[in-house]
């Protein structure tokens, strides 16, 4: 017994070494005007009634019962010529998104619709970030805009716009739906424009066992499983988070009634994990952060009811 003891022992004291040399190390991006892509699309009047990051997933069409386009709103800079997050319409006047974004008010907004360049276009009254929102860690990622002059809810409908709805429990799917308009190589470019699509791109993505992701990433962050939830690790899915996506949905559907769905946000795009020595920016299988938004519910209620 003691012979083996001392070779097992031996052993472990071979493998270890191997075992940590292995390990990944990560670092992590996440989405700021900084990286903003510079557009040049129309220019319409703010508030002007509709004239009509995701790596991988497919084009969102018109003929799709699914459109995550129907609750997301695309952010850009003060002149409108930047594009830059994104965030959901979660009433009449409110978007939340996540404070990593920045977002300052008199900033524009496009609402709903599939194009980039397309839905309502309106102007940021004001942009109020969680109090308690830590930069450093990213723990607490939500912010929520008051959009200025928005359209009565009826007109929303009449362009194919619907609030999205917030979480009724705690409990979070397996597998969960983002879309965007961001970046749509693993590299962080994108065809056409420069580092997204002008497409609404979709896909599914699950969600990962909180413990897995503390065991591969709090040596380099701070995590927070209450009130955060993580996805897409060693995920099967072509689907991962990007330049341009944060702040978007990490949201589902439920059916109600014969073509009637009712959208449900579960989470905010954060940040994404990175390993180091790999030449992908955005890879494909490693874990990706949200805000878990029902532990928020007692501070967005406040602004949007």
């Amino acid at each position: 017994v003691a012979a083996l003891a001392a070779a097992l022992a031996t052993a472990v004291a071979v493998a270890a070494p191997a075992t940590a040399a292995e390990k990944k190390r990560y670092r992590f991006d996440h989405g700021d005007p900084t990286k903003g892509v510079a557009v040049n699309p129309p220019t319409p009047t703010p508030g002007a009634r509709r004239r009509g990051r995701l790596v991988g997933g497919r084009i969102v069409k018109a003929s799709d019962e699914v459109k995550g386009a129907r609750f997301a709103v695309k952010i850009f800079n003060a002149a409108g010529t930047t594009f830059f997050c994104m965030g959901s319409l979660v009433s009449r006047s409110y978007v939340i998104t996540a404070a990593s974004c920045g977002v300052t008010a008199g900033m524009k907004v496009r609402v709903g619709g599939l194009d980039l360049y397309k839905g309502w276009y309106l102007n940021i009254q004001t942009a109020t970030p969680y109090p308690f929102f830590q930069a450093g860690s990213q723990i607490n990622d939500l912010a929520m805009l008051k959009l200025e002059n928005p359209p009565t809810l009826a007109d929303y409908a009449d362009s194919g716009v619907v609030p999205i709805e917030m979480p009724p429990n705690g409990y979070v799917p397996p597998k969960l739906r983002v879309s965007g308009w961001g970046a749509n190589n693993s590299d962080g470019t994108g065809a056409a424009w420069g580092g997204g699509t002008r497409e609404l791109r979709s896909g599914f993505m699950p969600t990962t066992d909180f413990d897995i992701c503390d065991a591969l990433l709090s040596e380099f962050r701070d995590l927070a499983p209450t009130t955060q939830i993580c996805a897409n690790f060693e995920s099967l899915e072509d689907t991962a988070l990007c330049y341009l996506d944060t702040g978007g949905a990490l949201w589902d559907r439920r059916w109600v009634a014969p073509n009637k769905y009712q959208y449900r946000l579960y989470g905010i795009a954060s940040y994404w994990a990175i390993p180091e020595g790999t030449g992908e920016v955005c890879p494909f299988g490693e874990p990706n952060m949200f805000t878990k938004l029902r532990p928020f519910l007692w501070w967005t209620s406040q602004f949007s009811g």
